[in-house]
């Protein structure tokens, strides 16, 4: 009995520090596109001063922040399988 309750911590447990994980990286992630607008902000703004090298190398660090901090994306599903016809299962008889 009380393995079976230990267990069922452990699990807890497991999925109480998947959920802190994806809070942190979730927070990560906002941050980080709010120091990209910042930087995109202060280019706009570098441009209109007169000042364009400045306000492009601001342009390609933000640009660098987004690639650093997308998420990743999404794994391929599996290929579709084509499976025979009937036909094709009746003449291989």
């Amino acid at each position: 009995m009380w393995h079976l309750f230990g267990s069922l911590v452990d699990r807890v447990k497991v999925l109480l520090a998947v959920r802190a994980v994806q809070e942190l990286e979730a927070e990560a992630l906002s941050a980080g596109a709010g120091r990209s607008a910042g930087l995109r902000r202060l280019a706009a703004g570098c441009a209109a001063e007169g000042l364009p090298e400045v306000a492009e190398d601001l342009r390609r660090r933000a640009e660098e922040l987004e690639r650093a901090t997308a998420p990743p994306a999404p794994a391929p599903g599996p290929l579709p399988v084509a499976l025979p016809s009937r036909e094709s299962r009746r003449r291989s008889r």
